[in-house]
């Protein structure tokens, strides 16, 4: 019911009148702009704002360096600005009219000074425009702690890398740089951060010796680079010279042997390892005749003769060096293997018998005698073989007897070679019978005598 009334009370208002309920809205309005504008009060607003550092380039003529710069430069500043709300609000819109700075340039005379503590550094906030319609009334943090340092000059060792090698034509030795170090001016205490400085280049293009330029890059002991920040390289560039050089292969001459393998030993092969020798030189080496090695002397040799050489001072003398040290010597074996048998005879003819009993004789020929040797085919071949066998205190009967065959150098029987012999009594012969004309002759040759007989005794 009460709502009721209120609802018809408010209708009523605003239903009657109308002209004058609307001027008097203008009016408070008016009313409420003047205060606002001549009256209005102050407020406090919070702004935050970048922390400036200065000073540093006057720290670093005293041979000083903030470490923590970086730290520093990341900080906010909360300055709490009091004004009235218009001028608040125009500040807002116009922020980089606040600033917040700290000087580290007062401690460029802390040289000499222990420099383990870090030292304090006041903020001091500002604000460029309209200082008369406002005031700073706090703002946090008040000040800041640096960390300084002092800036050392050291020595570094200088390292080439190559960052693209040569194509697979060419090869390189390793490059080398102008200077072995290069002097580095950086904060003392991580002076030891650093490992070295790369030089790096680029040889894919590289046909000749190659001459370039690098700029050191600080690299620490993990093969990372060094932020910089903090060191300055006093050599803007080194220079770099490589050797460029030109691969190719080689050839090995198997080599020559003397001397003979032992009795029924032959060489079946000459194995070389390598047989092409991968070098590397000034002058192209693809046609270039073979390396010749000395010869191997292999007799008596009853098994492979393996010999080892070092081919360094052969390339050498060509102007070549290896390309590794898998290609600094050549292994050689000479293969030497048993012989297969060859089959030979001895003619019956070639067979000399001694020690034969003169009342005993052979019973049957012997024949040709055909045994296995070992040796070399071209000497078996042509070689016309001997023999002899001994019947020395033997009799009448079968015996199977040792033949010596009489064999050319380097020849020898596979095994022992006997004969089966059959040796027989000597028959007697028959005495022959006088024929009529052998008596007839007889006397007439005793007649003869007798009769010169009787002339001289008559």
């Amino acid at each position: 019911m009460r709502k009721k009334r209120i609802t018809d009370f408010l209708k009523g208002f605003f239903g009657k009148n109308k002209s004058l309920k609307i001027f008097s809205l203008i009016l408070a309005f008016a009313v409420w702009f003047v205060v606002m504008s001549y009256l209005n009060p102050s407020e406090t607003r919070i702004f935050s704002v970048p922390l400036t550092i200065e000073g540093i380039d006057e720290l670093e003529n005293g041979n000083l360096v903030c470490l923590n710069i970086d730290s520093l430069k990341d900080q906010d500043i909360r300055i709490k600005i009091s004004a009235t709300r218009p001028d608040l609000n125009n500040l807002s819109a116009a922020k980089d009219k606040l600033s917040a700075t700290a000087d580290v340039g007062k401690f460029s005379g802390y040289y000499s000074r222990d420099l383990t503590q870090p030292v304090s550094v006041s903020v001091v906030p500002s604000l460029s425009d309209y200082s008369n319609l406002y005031e700073i009334v706090g703002y946090s943090p008040s000040g800041i702690f640096a960390q300084l340092d002092r800036l050392v000059f050291f020595e570094v060792p200088v390292k080439v890398i190559v960052e693209d090698e040569t194509n697979e034509s060419f090869t390189h030795r390793d490059p080398v740089p102008a200077v072995s170090t290069i002097t580095v001016k950086g904060p003392e205490s991580l002076a030891g951060t650093i490992a070295y400085a790369g030089l790096s280049i680029d040889l894919s293009q590289a046909r000749e010796d190659n001459v370039t330029e690098a700029v050191p890059v600080l690299y620490d002991a993990n093969g990372g680079v060094v932020d910089s920040r903090f060191f300055s390289v006093t050599t803007a560039a080194v220079e770099v010279r490589t050797e460029i050089l030109k691969q190719g292969e080689i050839r090995i001459a198997p080599p020559e042997y003397t001397g003979r393998a032992a009795a029924g030993y032959n060489v079946t092969d000459v194995k070389l390892s390598p047989e092409v020798l991968k070098v590397e030189g000034k002058d192209d080496s693809r046609n270039m005749s073979p390396i010749e090695l000395p010869t191997i002397d292999i007799s008596g040799a009853d098994e492979n003769v393996t010999r080892t050489f070092d081919v360094e001072d052969l390339l050498s003398e060509r102007g070549l060096t290896a390309a590794s040290d898998e290609y600094l010597t050549v292994t050689v074996e000479i293969v030497v293997e048993r012989s297969a048998p060859v089959n030979v005879e001895i003619s019956e003819t070639d067979l000399n018998i001694k020690g034969m009993g003169e009342n005993l004789e052979l019973a049957a020929p012997i024949g040709s005698i055909s045994f296995e040797v070992y040796g070399n085919s071209e000497d078996i071949d042509s070689a016309r073989i001997y023999g002899e066998i001994d019947l020395s205190g033997l009799g009448q009967g079968s015996h199977r007897v040792r033949v010596t065959p009489q064999l050319p150098p380097g020849v020898e029987a596979a095994e022992p070679v006997y004969v089966q012999v059959e040796l027989a009594v000597r028959e007697e012969a028959p005495p022959a019978e006088e024929t009529s004309e052998e008596i007839s002759s007889e006397t007439a040759a005793e007649s003869a005598s007798e009769e010169e007989t009787l002339e001289i005794g008559g």
